[in-house]
């Protein structure tokens, strides 16, 4: 059984950028992390938090492979982890409370 896919009303559609999303939001003062933030959508979504000023936070148990697809990105933490997605939730917590 399908459900219907139906509009939500956002403004935005199949052909939206992260930048058409992200517009006249401002992030400065924020912080974000961002799992699989090295690479596909979530090196797509990390761009797109640092351009509106987020500071971005990356996990990543691979540091090099990483740091090679974040270079030249200002604004962005590489924090090198060994943990399971099991241990998600207590790394979130983790840097939620480290506070600025």
């Amino acid at each position: 059984m399908s459900t219907p896919q139906k509009p939500i009303g956002s403004g935005f559609g199949a052909a939206s950028t992260a930048d058409d999303v992200i517009k006249d939001i401002a992030l400065s003062n924020r912080v974000a992390i961002v799992t699989g933030g090295s690479s596909g959508i979530g090196l797509e979504t990390t761009r797109t938090l640092v351009s509106a000023g987020a500071r971005v936070i990356v996990p990543a148990r691979d540091h090099h492979k990483a740091a090679t697809a974040l270079e030249g990105l200002d604004g962005v933490e590489l924090y090198f982890a060994r943990f399971s997605l099991r241990l998600s939730e207590r790394l979130v917590l983790a840097f939620a409370s480290q506070g600025e």
